[in-house]
């Protein structure tokens, strides 16, 4: 993926009403609802090198699980149990 929009999968990202103006139909939903619609997950370093608005706000705001080393068990089970914790919360 480029440089406008990393390697994250949004299962999310609510941002701050300042930083709305190019916010993603779902972060509107998540504001009028107030609830989490989508959860974040990193798949490599991308999210977190970039200068990008939406992807400081997302580090700030958010739990970004961390799927880097879905190849091995256990880190990827630790992740996952996570991702469903949140997700039934």
């Amino acid at each position: 993926m480029g440089a406008d929009f990393p390697t994250a999968c949004a299962v999310g990202y609510d941002l701050p009403p300042a930083t709305r103006a190019g916010a993603a139909p779902q972060d509107w939903k998540e504001h009028k609802q107030n609830k989490l619609v989508l959860f974040p997950i990193r798949l490599d370093d991308a999210v977190m090198e970039t200068d990008r608005a939406w992807a400081a706000s997302l580090r700030r705001t958010r739990h970004i699980g961390d799927f880097r080393a879905w190849k091995d068990h256990d880190p990827y089970q630790k992740s996952f149990d996570r991702l469903l914790r949140d997700l039934k919360a």
